[in-house]
């Protein structure tokens, strides 16, 4: 899979610079703004680029990506000039609290960009050292479009005991490790030289046994069982790439590129909205039961009604639907709004899903939402405490990120995916995700085939060897 990157021509580069450099010297003329601690933010607006090709030409070991589901917001960022980051739920609770201290009104573009672990009560396997149960932050340097503009952000952190000459030092060296001459390039995926399946499918059938027994004693209604499989590839995967692949292609679903530390990232393609908050409006989906696509558009078309009437798809949506109503009722002043069941479609699969909206009460905070509605039965499993010990001790990987929170938090605002369709990236391996959920009546052959589908939303772009 090829793909080439555009070039930027004439004086932009230069003018954004030259433009960057007056409003951070106009700024700091005024010695009495030094007393301004926190972020400062400057913006400007500049030709139209695609972030994800700006930020594949930078040099940064620290690069984050984010693109809502239609495209309409995207975000490049590179570097930190702020971070939360934490591996127990107080930790995080209190650093979240403080963190709002940096999202000023005047800058509403200014976000913490990140995510959270799917179980905070498990142990994260070392693969996932670098990203902590909770870690959030602000890019130092950012390309985004938003409402058809591309502009660039800096943000400087002016917490420090610093005078004028240093911080003008600071930021200088910080725009002149700015790339934005994004060069004609031609680029091609490494094949896959092997796979390691850390679930074989023999034992997947038995698990998924003993599942359906215990789901029958009543022990929990639903269980997601996931799976991990590992790819080799002939040479190092630039992250970016595939991330840049997935949003091209993309159907319905947010992307993220999140590389907290040099040569490990984790990447996806998300379908499932956990929330999205404006103001006190709150917006949830219950997304739940998986079929295929089909090869035509009579066969999807046929596919998708029997997804619409299957009665386990149903239940098993059903669960997801209700749990979030319960949450979002207990956090708002009303009850939710909730849409009819329909079928949302992907490049590989098509799911049930529906929408929940309410008004939140005051003071609820996203610390309240995300500790709360997250992980949903969609992910997890129900009743939620049940079916996370259950998980722990039946699946032989730590899930990570994987089916986690990863999104961002604003001002007066924020907006989360669940971290599905996802995988981790370390130099030469690809290590794939993909689960499905268990209820009275699945079928294991059909759960198998249901998280291979999954995994084609990468594995799609691939060669094999």
């Amino acid at each position: 899979m090829f793909i080439t990157r555009q070039n930027t021509t004439g004086s932009e580069p230069e003018h954004i610079v030259d433009q960057l450099r007056r409003k951070v010297e106009n700024y700091f003329s005024d010695k009495y703004l030094l007393s301004d601690k926190g972020i400062i933010r400057f913006e400007s607006e500049i030709i139209d680029i695609d972030p994800i090709l700006w930020l594949m030409n930078q040099s940064a070991n620290l690069k984050t990506y984010w693109s809502d589901r239609k495209g309409e917001f995207q975000l490049a960022g590179i570097g930190e000039a702020d971070v939360i980051s934490s591996n127990t739920l107080d930790e995080f609770k209190a650093a979240l609290k403080n963190s709002y201290e940096m999202l000023k009104d005047h800058y509403p573009d200014l976000k913490y960009y990140g995510g959270m672990c799917f179980n905070r009560n498990g142990d994260a396997d070392s693969e996932w050292r670098e990203f902590s149960n909770y870690r959030f932050h602000i890019p130092e340097c950012e390309v985004y479009r938003k409402n058809g503009k591309t502009l660039f952000a800096l943000n400087y952190n002016n917490s420090g005991a610093k005078n004028i000459n240093d911080i003008l030092k600071d930021i200088n060296e910080l725009i002149d490790r700015i790339n934005f001459s994004i060069g004609m390039k031609a680029s091609v995926l490494p094949r896959i030289s092997n796979r390691i399946d850390l679930t074989k499918k023999e034992d997947w059938k038995k698990k998924i046994e003993l599942i359906r027994q215990e789901i029958a004693n009543r022990e929990y209604r639903k269980l997601v069982l996931a799976k991990k499989a590992v790819f080799r590839l002939e040479e190092s995967l630039d992250p970016g790439l595939i991330t840049y692949l997935l949003n091209r292609n993309k159907m319905n679903s947010y992307t993220f590129y999140f590389q907290p530390a040099e040569d490990i990232s984790f990447v996806g393609n998300s379908p499932e909205l956990l929330y999205k908050r404006n103001g006190n409006m709150i917006e949830s989906e219950a997304l739940a039961g998986t079929r295929e696509r089909g090869n035509s558009t009579e066969e999807d078309e046929r596919i998708g009604k029997e997804l619409l009437t299957s009665i386990k798809d149903r239940d098993e949506h059903r669960i997801v639907q209700i749990y979030i109503f319960n949450i979002l009722k207990n956090l708002s002043i009303s009850d939710p709004v909730e849409s009819e069941v329909m079928v949302l479609k992907l490049p590989k699969v098509q799911h049930l899903y529906c929408t929940l909206a309410s008004s939140l009460k005051d003071n609820i905070s996203d610390f309240d939402i995300l500790s709360n509605l997250h992980p949903t039965p969609a992910v997890g499993g129900y009743p939620k405490r049940e079916s996370l010990e259950r998980i722990s001790g039946i699946e032989n990987f730590s899930r990570g990120w994987y089916g986690g929170a990863i999104g961002w938090i604003g001002n007066d605002c924020a907006e989360f995916a669940v971290g599905i369709r996802s995988g981790l990236i370390f130099n030469n391996v690809l290590t794939l995700f993909a689960g499905a959920g268990i209820v009275e009546g699945s079928d294991p052959d059909e759960e198998w085939d249901e998280t291979e589908n999954k995994m084609l939303n990468f594995l799609r772009f691939f060669e094999f060897k």
